[in-house]
């Protein structure tokens, strides 16, 4: 098929979503599709065999987009469906493919032009609203979800990335194909990491030859690594020479969470990289002893997850469903939100060593049996089968209605 993605992201870029956008459209193009992917100016070129990335006209006061909802989205996407738009009118599209906001979109030029409709939902967009502070639960949070409840009425083929997203998209949308296809670890961050990463690494301050406890991944709110930070006491007091190592976050967020680590008194204890490139992440992964994912709220497995299953190493993470969507208790210590319980969790990995390697065994052997690339394109093949058979259901009503002249069938 040809496909006319639409992404409301600066892409390329190592940080979530794009992340997953980038996994889909290799996806596609190893099933046989073109792909036209309109997406924001920002970002770095990708090469893959079929794709063709179509960027919005550089703003000169927008040089940056961060994570989440922000005021200068609301100035782009009104620019990507002009776009949008313009190439339907001149190009014959089989679908159109949306991810986030971008399915507002979608779900105007479907009614527009008669282009079926695939949604890639990768969070609950009122869900999303709420945990960066957007928006307060009410009557905003309400409004929102009947906005989400429109579009989805308007899609018809949903990708949902876990149990929880698909079974909003059912009950929005009967009628809609909804497959689920969790994300799979980001093969950038999964390959073997560098040595000689590695050996630097190991020589910068706070990087000692003591156990290091790691987190990669945004320092965003619903992260929880506030609450990472609280156990820390705890976890130094029973093992001073332990270390936690976050990678990822932009640099106020740094800035909040040193002067928070400082008040906490372990800041010699903390160390914090701030972004850093998939190879040094996954370096870090491999020098991890423990790896942890706070997050204390949500229903979308991070993405940090996959990675971390697939390094074969033992997880800390909190009992939510984002997290037990793909972690149970043979591959990972899963505890309550609270900085006692995950403290608790962190120093029983530290001082059983048998623990550690069947966690970690358990971890790579669900990586590869559930969420390899063989799983991921056989969801995708799914989703765009039931376009397929969209696409020829209408071909055949076209066909079988009667022929019209002058407005009256003949």
């Amino acid at each position: 098929m040809r496909i006319l993605m639409i992404a409301p992201q600066p892409f390329f870029a190592e940080r979530g979503t794009p992340i997953s956008i980038l996994c889909r459209l290799e996806a596609l193009a190893r099933l046989g599709h073109r792909l036209d992917l309109l997406t924001y100016p920002m970002g770095e070129d990708v090469q893959i065999e079929g794709l063709r990335i179509l960027r919005l006209r550089k703003l000169p006061f927008i040089r940056h987009v961060g994570i989440g909802p922000s005021p200068k989205k609301l100035l782009l996407d009104p620019l990507l469906f002009a776009r949008a738009v313009r190439l339907l009118r001149r190009a014959r599209y089989d679908c159109l493919h949306t991810h986030e906001e971008g399915a507002f979109l979608g779900a105007a030029l479907r009614r527009l032009f008669g282009v079926p409709h695939l949604y890639d939902m990768h969070s609950s967009l009122p869900e999303q609203l709420v945990s960066y502070g957007v928006i307060s639960p009410g009557l905003p949070l309400r409004l929102a979800r009947i906005a989400e409840r429109w579009l989805l009425r308007r899609t018809d083929v949903v990708i949902a990335v876990s149990s929880g997203l698909a079974d909003i998209a059912r009950k929005a949308n009967p009628s809609a194909k909804v497959v689920v296809v969790h994300n799979r670890p980001w093969p950038l961050m999964s390959a073997a990491p560098d040595p000689r990463e590695m050996k630097r690494l190991r020589g910068s301050p706070g990087l000692s030859d003591g156990a290091l406890i790691v987190y990669t991944g945004n320092l965003s709110r619903n992260q929880g690594v506030e609450l990472l930070l609280s156990a820390m006491p705890q976890v130094i007091e029973a093992d001073d020479g332990a270390q936690l190592v976050l990678a990822g976050g932009e640099p106020r967020q740094v800035r909040r969470l040193s002067r928070m680590a400082q008040q906490l008194g372990v800041d010699g204890s903390v160390t914090f990289l701030g972004r850093q490139s998939a190879s040094v992440a996954a370096a870090l992964i491999e020098m991890a002893t423990v790896l942890v994912s706070p997050r204390h709220a949500g229903t979308v497995p991070p993405l940090k997850v996959y990675s971390y299953l697939r390094a074969g190493k033992p997880i800390v993470a909190t009992r939510i469903a984002a997290h037990t969507e793909v972690l149970d208790e043979d591959t990972a210590l899963l505890v309550d939100s609270e900085p006692g319980a995950l403290a608790n969790a962190i120093v029983s990995l530290l001082r059983d060593p048998e623990l550690r390697e069947r966690l970690g065994r358990n971890a790579h052997e669900q990586a590869n049996a559930r969420y390899g690339e063989a799983h991921f394109d056989a969801g995708v093949r799914e989703a765009y089968a039931a376009i397929e058979s969209l696409r020829r259901d209408r071909a055949g009503a076209e066909a079988d209605s009667p022929a019209v002249l002058g407005g009256k069938p003949q």
